[in-house]
Order: structure tokens, then C-alpha cells, then sequence
């Protein structure tokens, strides 16, 4: 992506010692009503120029970059640490990936991140658990099932 304009600024989740965790919820409900009190970045249809959608797009990306290198870098000055390795479908961003290349060298330590073709995300393990599901014979019912979030990925396969 080519970004040659300002970004929006979104906000930006911050733990404390006592709560090491956060969430995008908050930024998504920023992105919400930013959308909603500027009725300018839309045309009579109701579609956001390029323009418009390329800023917003960068405010979020910086957003989240900005939340996830802070509490890392949070943890990485709070420890002796000698590496930092990430994983998973984040790492897969080139844009993250240049966030985290600058934080492991402002702490002097290697970084090490697969190649973006083993980066995978949750989607790949659902789509898994979905087939292995078809294999047992188990009838997809997603209307008909309950919200828990706790719950062991293959439980129901048991």
C-alpha cells in the first residue's frame, strides 16, 4: 500500500501493570463513529472515495501497530530478554513487520519471523475444525449454537 497523505488518527488502547491486556473494541467503535460524524467522505450512494478509504485504512493500521510494538516493547524494557519472535497471521503484515524490525533493533536483540506463507491465522484452524467436524460425521448447526468463547477447540470431536 501506497499512503501519500495524512492519516486519520484513531485511538489507541493502552494497558497498566495491573491489567496486561486490551482490546480493539474500542477502536473499532472509533472507526464507527468517525464514519458516521463525517457523512462528507461518502458520495450519493454512500461509497467513500479511494482517497478516503486509503487514510482510514492507514489510521487503523497505525493504530494497531502503534497498540501491539507498545506492549511489546512494554514487556521487551520491563525483562532481559535476547529475542523476539512473532507469530501467527499478525505477522504476516509487511506494515507490522517493519513496526517490529524497529523495535527489536531499539532493544539490540534478533528478531525472528517465519516466512509470510507460514504466517496463518485463526480462519485456517476454524476452516480445520469445520472439516474435521464433516470427516466425524458432526452436522454444521451454526445457527443453533452457543456463544462460548472458552471452549476447547476440538471439544465437541471428544
Amino acid at each position: 500500500l501506497n499512503f501519500k497523505d495524512k492519516p486519520f488518527y484513531f485511538p489507541r488502547a493502552r494497558f497498566t501493570d495491573q491489567q496486561p491486556a486490551f482490546s480493539f473494541s474500542g477502536l473499532k467503535t472509533a472507526v464507527s463513529h468517525y464514519l458516521k460524524n463525517h457523512p462528507e467522505l461518502f458520495d450519493v450512494e454512500g461509497n467513500a472515495s479511494d482517497a478516503a478509504r486509503r487514510m482510514i485504512c492507514r489510521g487503523v493500521m497505525e493504530s494497531v501497530a502503534d497498540m501491539l510494538v507498545w506492549q511489546v516493547g512494554h514487556f521487551l524494557a520491563g525483562g532481559d530478554y535476547r529475542a523476539l519472535v512473532i507469530g501467527g497471521g499478525v505477522s504476516a503484515s509487511q506494515f507490522l513487520r517493519r513496526h517490529w524490525e524497529r523495535l527489536a533493533a531499539d532493544y539490540r536483540i534478533p528478531l525472528f519471523i517465519p516466512p509470510p506463507q507460514h504466517c496463518t491465522d485463526n480462519g485456517a484452524m476454524v476452516a480445520y475444525t469445520g472439516w474435521k467436524m464433516a470427516l466425524a460425521g458432526i452436522p454444521p448447526a451454526i445457527d443453533s449454537l452457543a456463544v462460548e468463547p472458552a471452549l476447547s477447540l476440538f471439544k465437541s470431536l471428544v
